[in-house]
């Protein structure tokens, strides 16, 4: 029993890794000191430093990486140890091997030459190095899916170091001495061998250990004889080694009574065992008997409880079924093989993929049972519903290998359940209706407007708060007649015209009470199954007042508008016959100035000729003031129809007909083409008269007026600039440039009305007018208007980019 706990418990690892580590430990003291290395110089056979060094990782590797669940760094730290120790035991064979010297043997320590045992000074002997290379590759595979390779290297450097473990207890120094085949100490041999028992006993349910803790009769046999099969035979020999140095016997008598030794006890050992055998034997029949009644009896329960069994092993893939699980789906014995496909067939198609994740989910995790139900298909071909409860035997991995469970027969339990279901669902939908017609009803009551439900019989079952406060309460068909003011209800009656048609119907009527209501007639089913009409009377009296009084209104403002459009043409024509009378005299005045200045062209004093220049000066400005608000009043009034314009053909037209925009006067170039705009052609005409001509005027004194006009594509509209390289308008002034008698920087100069005319147009137009203008520098005005080439505006919408 205490042998079993030292593999099951885990405390014959930790003995292992403890003994390696306190071996290493202590000689890797004893080289810091000096005092191996003294030893050595004695031809004391002492632990390698690498060898030290080695067993100290081994050891931490074996206590990191036993533990079947391994956190990552532990697992690392584990891993990394056992590397370092296979790389140790490899590089030192292969300079056995080899013969070579890699330098790597007094790493650590020097040894002095002619120490005991090495075949190089501090180099680990043959049967070490090679301990720890299946030391270090067992270490590496324990964490693995290979971990029962790992079990079988530590039994490999168990039988190793065997040899010289032997040649210590018996004294043969051909065992552990000779450097090219042996040469190991007695610390080194123990803590190697101990090493190699604790990867048997890491992994204990699988390899050679896994023997060993069966609970048949050959497990319990190997328990009892193991102990005595190695321990007996060490001590038989260790006495008679110690017999023949002590001359208390010779060789032939030694050897007789070691065959007589072992003959007795081994005689007693399989006496002993052969009775416990027996004793087994008869305990097994008798258990088997007892299972075998105790399993009739369960099957008949089961059988009396319609409940089937199943038992799946895992590894294997076979499934049992019992009898009366293949008789629950009228199967017979050899109709259901013993493969898990063979249930997964006749699952039904909806409950497939949901038990087969359920049954992988919980396979995948830690639970210990599990129930479900679904459905599986007869012999009949019908399905019925399953209950299926489960329990999963997992092994010392926490991996699942067997799941055992039964099923039972819940269709007759389902259906009730149906029913049971149905009848409450109706009911509800019953606990429902009637709740949900009376918070309708409660809605109907809250609303401005009056709610009744009509009858074909001419019946009122349901009206509404408002209906009863504006009409009273009644009931049927005086309650009707009430309503529409009729002594007797007709077929041909608005409301029931819904019952004709099957369709809504809307109509106005004017109540008894005097008010206006817009009537909504519409089918109504009730929830019996009862054809109405549902009728809404919206009081509109307010509305047809506000009607009346806005049609009132309306012919008033007619009225008014017609006055207004009389007096305005009115001051039409005075305007008109104001201009031209204020403009005869002013020609007049020009005319007779100029006559005036040549008649006294030669006797007339300068200061004389300078007043009449300043008349017909100011005359013509005067009639050009006139002329400039005769038009901004035009441009006021009129509605200016818009169409696409050529501006490019209609610029290159001013440019040839205007005589102050001719290249002899002025240098103007229209770069690049000017695409079409909506715009109103004689407006537009204006509009670039007004700046062109402000263009080329507003220049310093001996200037050449230079003007360049071109166009900027936007997204559906296209902005066309005029730039000039006059005076400039100052910063104070660009605020006001486009109002009413602005002039800019030459207030002498111009009307101002130009600019505020073409603001005038531009608005009317749809458009928009800016300018950019700084003193000195020219000025440049831009006119922003819709595009007029339609495809090309849809096309710009569509991509944003421009391209």
């Amino acid at each position: 029993m205490y042998l079993r706990n030292l593999f099951t418990t885990g405390l014959g690892v930790r003995i292992a890794g403890a003994l390696a580590i306190l071996i290493g430990t202590s000689w890797l003291l004893l080289w810091l000191t000096g005092i191996a290395a003294h030893w050595s110089a004695e031809g004391v056979l002492v632990v390698k430093t690498n060898m030290a060094l080695s067993l100290v990782l081994a050891g931490t590797a074996l206590l990191l990486l036993a533990p079947t669940a391994l956190r990552p760094l532990r697992r690392r730290l584990g891993l990394l140890g056992a590397a370092v120790v296979f790389l140790i035991g490899a590089l030192t064979l292969s300079q056995h091997l080899f013969g070579y010297d890699l330098g790597m043997d007094q790493l650590l320590a020097s040894e002095p030459p002619g120490s005991a045992a090495p075949t190089s000074p501090n180099r680990i002997g043959p049967p070490g190095s090679l301990s720890l290379v299946l030391l270090g590759a067992a270490l590496l595979l324990l964490p693995s899916r290979r971990s029962v390779i790992a079990s079988w290297l530590g039994l490999a450097v168990c039988i190793t170091d065997l040899v010289p473990a032997v040649g210590f207890l018996y004294g043969i120094t051909d065992f552990y001495r000779p450097p090219q085949m042996t040469g190991i100490s007695w610390w080194s041999v123990l803590a190697l061998v101990s090493l190699g028992l604790g990867l048997l006993v890491a992994r204990p349910a699988q390899g050679p250990a896994a023997q060993f803790l069966r609970d048949d009769p050959g497990g319990v046999l190997l328990r009892r004889l193991w102990p005595a099969v190695v321990i007996i035979p060490l001590i038989l020999g260790f006495l008679k080694v110690l017999g023949r140095d002590r001359e208390l016997f010779g060789t032939a008598s030694g050897t007789g009574m070691l065959v007589i030794a072992l003959v007795l006890v081994f005689s007693v050992l399989l006496w002993t065992s052969a009775a416990h055998l027996s004793r087994t034997s008869s305990a097994q029949a008798r258990a088997e008997e007892k299972l075998r009644a105790s399993n009739e009896r369960f099957e008949l329960a089961m059988r009396g409880a319609g409940v089937g069994l199943w038992d799946w092993n895992i590894h294997t893939g076979k499934v049992y079924y019992s009898p009366r699980w293949k008789e629950l789906f009228g199967y017979a014995q050899h109709e259901i093989g013993e493969s898990l496909e063979d249930w997964v067939r006749l699952l039904h198609p909806e409950e497939k993929e949901r038990i087969c994740k359920l049954l992988e989910d919980f396979l995948a995790g830690t639970g210990q049972t599990v129930t479900a139900e679904y459905r599986l298909r007869h012999k009949d071909g019908s399905y019925r519903w399953i209950e299926a409860r489960a329990v999963v035997v997992r092994d010392q991995n926490g991996q699942a290998c067997r799941l055992v469970g039964s099923h039972g027969d819940i269709t007759a339990r389902k259906q009730a359940e149906e029913a049971l279901r149905d009848s409450e669902s109706r009911a509800k939908v019953a606990q429902a209706m009637k709740a949900e017609r009376q918070r309708f009803y409660d809605v109907l009551d809250t609303l401005p407007a009056y709610v009744v439900l009509l009858s074909p019989d001419y019946h009122v079952p349901f009206a509404n708060r408002f209906f009863e406060e504006r009409f009273g309460k009644s009931n049927g068909k005086r309650c009707f007649e009430y309503l529409f003011n009729r002594i007797d209800p007709c077929e041909n009656c608005e409301t029931y015209t819904v019952l004709k048609t099957n369709a809504p119907h809307n109509w106005e009527w004017l109540g008894p009470d005097g008010r206006n209501y817009e009537i909504h007639d519409f089918p109504f089913t009730d929830a019996d199954g009862s054809q109405m009409i549902m009728e809404a009377g919206i009081d509109i009296t307010a509305m047809v007042k506000a009607q009346a009084a806005l049609k009132d209104a309306n012919e008033r403002l007619e009225e008014r508008t017609a006055k207004l459009q009389e007096l305005v043409g009115e001051l039409e024509h005075f305007s008109y016959t104001i201009t031209h009378d204020m403009r005869a005299p002013l020609r007049a005045m020009m005319g007779f100035a100029e006559v005036v200045g040549e008649l006294c062209a030669e006797c007339a004093q300068v200061q004389q000729k300078d007043f009449l220049r300043r008349i017909a000066t100011s005359a013509r400005r005067m009639d050009l003031l006139i002329t400039d608000a005769l038009n901004y009043s035009r441009a006021v009034r009129q509605q200016l129809p818009l169409a696409p314009v050529d501006v490019g053909a209609l610029l290159r037209g001013m440019l040839d007909s205007y005589p102050e925009l001719q290249a002899s006067k002025a240098r103007i170039r229209i770069d690049g083409a000017i695409p079409q705009v909506m715009a109103n052609e004689a407006g537009l005409t204006q509009c670039f008269s007004n700046l062109l001509d402000n263009a080329v005027k507003f220049v310093e004194p001996g200037k050449e007026p230079n003007v360049r006009i071109w166009a900027e594509h936007g997204d559906g509209t296209v902005r066309i600039w005029v730039e000039d390289n006059g005076i400039g308008i100052s910063k104070n002034m660009l605020p006001r440039i486009f109002d009413m008698f602005s002039r800019g920087q030459n207030p002498n100069a111009g009307t101002g009305i130009g600019l505020a005319l073409v603001r005038k147009v531009v608005n009317a137009m749809d458009g928009k007018l800016g300018v950019e203008s700084e003193v000195g520098k020219g000025s440049r005005f831009w006119v922003e208007l819709k595009s007029g080439n339609i495809r090309r505006a849809a096309a710009v919408r569509e991509a944003p980019d421009g391209s």
